[in-house]
């Protein structure tokens, strides 16, 4: 993000409350301090349905994993994430819904999180 501020108006990459806030985003979403850098919280409430059920699964083992991400959001949704402004558009809770959507599909990304007794075993 750079040099970047971060702005007060809607979209992905640039909405909520400040860095460290524990209040409310504008879509409602509640959770810990919000990275100054990254722009994401630590942690985020449950409340509206939304949440991983795994607690292994956590946002950084996510973010850990984007291009996996990325080319499901692609061939499940047809997002192309480097598309102009799709990101500066959309707010967090419409990206959060979807990445979520994926956890629960047969994507790359629930392949990759899911613990080891879910995984399919190739037979030899």
């Amino acid at each position: 993000m750079g040099g970047r501020q971060r702005a007060g108006g809607r979209g992905v990459l640039g909405a909520g409350p400040e860095p460290g806030s524990s209040g409310p985003d504008e879509d409602g979403s509640r959770g810990g301090p919000i990275d100054e850098v990254t722009g994401l919280r630590d942690w985020y409430e449950p409340g509206d349905g939304l949440s991983v059920d795994s607690p292994a699964v956590t946002w950084t083992a996510l973010l850990e994993r984007w291009a996996l991400i990325e080319a499901d959001l692609h061939e499940c949704y047809g997002l192309d994430l480097d598309a102009p402004g799709l990101l500066t558009s959309r707010t967090w809770r419409w990206l959060r819904i979807r990445i979520f959507g994926l956890l629960k599909a047969e994507t790359r990304i629930a392949r990759a999180l899911a613990p080891d007794d879910d995984k399919p075993r190739h037979r030899r």
